[in-house]
């Protein structure tokens, strides 16, 4: 039953084919899935140079989650690192499913996630839902942006921001941007858009970013796969935006000592990525432990 399920969803090319397993030399089993060679949205968002294209790859993401949601699936670990891009630059979702399995194979209760992008309500033990996707959107289109992660976790967020969001706004956004980031953002699960709503939201704000012209050359893109020019009257980022990327993006280097996110991350090995941004089993007893530091 969940291979047709799931064989549905790749139909609808919300994900790519996986095509197997493998074994590394050092004992670790690996997932054989279909080459994305536009790599994932952590490296494209390092990329960012204008309204457009982020407003198009936030579009896409949302509206391949609000697809998946209609089959009636969550992901439970959305985060940038399993956005792929294929040569034309169409968005695939991956490791769909990988967490739940993952979880079962432990004794402890827990989550398998990466832990910048966990909800709230799961670190603080409560089921893994559609709306905690939908909280996972919210901060992956924020990075789509910013290029680096959020700094600590959703839990410390809510507990320590005055306004509870997950993160600061980005300066300089178009109007709506961060408005619907921090709808995904609420606290209560309940009061989040579904992603469906999202979808509709960021593709009424690309509608308003662009002209005629650049829209037409995009809805032929998203609707025959066409590939897009490189350059499609961008609407770069103000200058506050600029020097609020470029200090997270430093801050962020001091905090972690890591590089990963830095020029040289496209040429990086994913095997080389440090533990803390990837997606690790914690327990409930660990995830407590964190969101108190």
């Amino acid at each position: 039953m969940c291979t047709t399920t799931l064989s549905s969803v790749f139909f609808n090319e919300t994900t790519i084919e996986m095509w197997g397993l493998t074994k590394s030399e050092h004992g670790q089993y690996m997932i054989i899935m279909q080459y994305a060679p536009k790599g994932c949205a952590d490296t494209r968002s390092l990329a960012f140079r204008d309204w457009q294209t982020a407003l198009q790859d936030a579009y896409c993401i949302a509206d391949l989650l609000s697809r998946l949601h209609r089959q009636e699936l969550v992901h439970k670990d959305l985060h940038c690192g399993n956005v792929v891009f294929n040569r034309s630059g169409k968005a695939s979702l991956v490791d769909l499913g990988l967490s739940q399995l993952i979880q079962e194979t432990h004794n402890e209760d827990g989550i398998y996630g990466r832990l910048e992008y966990i909800p709230p309500e799961v670190i603080d033990g409560h089921p893994y839902t559609m709306e905690s996707d939908v909280y996972c959107l919210g901060t992956l289109i924020w990075q789509l942006v910013v290029g680096v992660p959020p700094r600590g976790n959703a839990a410390q967020a809510v507990r320590e921001r005055r306004d509870r969001m997950r993160e600061e706004d980005i300066p300089g956004a178009p109007e709506g941007f961060m408005e619907i980031v921090r709808l995904c953002w609420n606290p209560n699960p309940d009061r989040r858009p579904p992603a469906e709503y999202v979808s509709g939201f960021l593709l009424n704000l690309f509608t308003e970013q662009s002209n005629r012209r650049t829209l037409l050359i995009w809805i032929l893109y998203h609707s025959f796969r066409l590939r897009l020019p490189r350059k499609i009257l961008p609407v770069k980022p103000s200058r506050d935006t600029r020097d609020f990327i470029a200090s997270r993006r430093a801050a962020h280097l001091l905090e972690t000592g890591s590089a990963i996110f830095g020029p040289e991350a496209s040429a990086t090995s994913a095997a080389q990525r440090t533990p803390a941004y990837t997606s690790k089993f914690y327990t409930t007893q660990e995830l407590y432990r964190l969101s108190l530091r």
